[in-house]
This record gives C-alpha cells, sequence and structure tokens, in this order.
C-alpha cells in the first residue's frame, strides 16, 4: 500500500484517546513482564515443583501405567492446579508497584491538556510515531522540567522524557530509536543542553534504545516488584549527543 509508511508527526487533539490510552498502557505493561520473570525464576519453579510433588504424593497420583495411556497424565492436573496459587501471589505483590505507577502518571501536570502544554515552549514536544494509519508510538519531551528525582546541580537547561513508548510487535524492527533520536534532535536544536529520562529494565527495548543514544546511569530511582527491579535515572548531554553524531 502506498500509504503504508512510517512517519513520525506532531502530536494533535484528535489523537488524545490513543495517546491517553497507550500512556496508560505503557504503565502496565511492565506488570506483566515483571509476573512472568517472577514466576519464571529458579526459586519460583523450584518451590513450585517441590509443592506439586506434595500434593501428588498426598493424593497418590503418580503416573500408574496400568490405568492405560492416560494413566502417564494423571499428575498434570495436580501440577496445574499449584501453579496458580504462585501465579496469583506473584501478581498480588507486583501489581500495587504499577497501578500505583498510573495513579502517578495521572496526576502529571502535563496529562490535564497534552496539547497546551507540549505547545507551551519550543524545545517541548509530544509526538506520534504512524505506520501507514497505525497508530505505533509516543514520545513526550518535556523543556522546561527535570526528571522527579534528579541531583542536577546545573543552571543549564534540562528537558525531561515524560512519555516513551512503542507498541510491542514493531520493536524487533528498531523503530523506537527513530523515534527517540528525533525528539532528541529536536530538544537540543531548540536550546536544551541535556536531556533526562527514568527507565526500567522491565522494559529491554526501550533501555538498550537508551543505551545506544548516550544516555549515562545518573542514579537508580526506586525499587519495584516482588524481585526488587531498579528503576534508572538517565542523562545525555547536548555535548555528548553531537559527538556521537560525528563518529
Amino acid at each position: 500500500m502506498a500509504d503504508s509508511v512510517a512517519r513520525i508527526r506532531p502530536y494533535t487533539r484528535r489523537d488524545d484517546k490513543p495517546v491517553r490510552f497507550t500512556l496508560a498502557k505503557a504503565c502496565m505493561e511492565p506488570l506483566a513482564i515483571a509476573n512472568h520473570r517472577a514466576c519464571t525464576h529458579p526459586m519460583v519453579l523450584a518451590l513450585w515443583l517441590a509443592l506439586a510433588s506434595a500434593f501428588v504424593e498426598y493424593m497418590k497420583w503418580w503416573p500408574n501405567g496400568g490405568l492405560g495411556l492416560l494413566g502417564y497424565l494423571r499428575p498434570l492436573p495436580l501440577f496445574a492446579s499449584t501453579a496458580v496459587p504462585i501465579m496469583f501471589f506473584m501478581d498480588w505483590i507486583n501489581r500495587p508497584y504499577f497501578e500505583e505507577s498510573v495513579q502517578v502518571m495521572l496526576r502529571e501536570p502535563d496529562i490535564k491538556d497534552l496539547a497546551g502544554y507540549y505547545g507551551k515552549g519550543s524545545s517541548s514536544g509530544l509526538w506520534i510515531l504512524e505506520y501507514g494509519n497505525i497508530f505505533v508510538g509516543v514520545i513526550a519531551l518535556d523543556g522546561g522540567t527535570t526528571a522527579p528525582g534528579s541531583k542536577s546541580e546545573k543552571p543549564k537547561k534540562t528537558g525531561f522524557i515524560r512519555h516513551f513508548y512503542i507498541d510491542e510487535p514493531y520493536r524487533k524492527s528498531g523503530i523506537q530509536t527513530d523515534l527517540l533520536e528525533y525528539a532528541l534532535e529536536h530538544g537540543f536544536k531548540a536550546g536544551l543542553e541535556s536531556i533526562e529520562v527514568i527507565d526500567t529494565p522491565l522494559l529491554s527495548y526501550q533501555r538498550d534504545c537508551l543505551r545506544t543514544a548516550g544516555f549515562r546511569l545518573v542514579d537508580y530511582a526506586k525499587v519495584v516488584g516482588i524481585l526488587r527491579w531498579k528503576t534508572a535515572l538517565r542523562s545525555l548531554d547536548k555535548d555528548a549527543w553531537l559527538k556521537r553524531d560525528k563518529k
């Protein structure tokens, strides 16, 4: 199709619903990843096998070849039923961290009026990435605010990437790099001297993209989830960005 090309364009008010839905999804997607990583952790798998084996022993449902083919499958329902409470427990522990992140996002100053907030300064911007007519991703650069928890003592102009998300099917293409570079180019050309962002190890595509762009670790922001994953505050100076372009 002739219109099936990727493009980055500024946010318009008609994008309000898909953008707000995407921002909420971006906060909650790490929950599914956290639950999966927690449930597949070696210690959790060992606990599951131990509990399931004890359950099978209690019920005396070990494989029995005398019952035919189905006799070999007797333990499977007990192994499956033992996994359910473990998965529920992992979600019960992890969920509050990510539900809180949604609440924090909804209270951010940009959410009430996205168009007005990101149109207030030349260094700010909210951009949509599309493939044809398909909404692929979004990035928001706040040119007037540093990252929460930033320890920067510099008076220089520092921006903050508030939102950065690419829909899962398109991440393998590396298109997130194009969207990030577009926002960085805009911010630095508009006068920003550094840009900060907070990322999470649960969204590896995002962290890899930021590292490739030259963002350096400044400090760890907070820990989340049952396995205590650390979110990181990262920063990129304009000088480092320009040197990267010359390589």
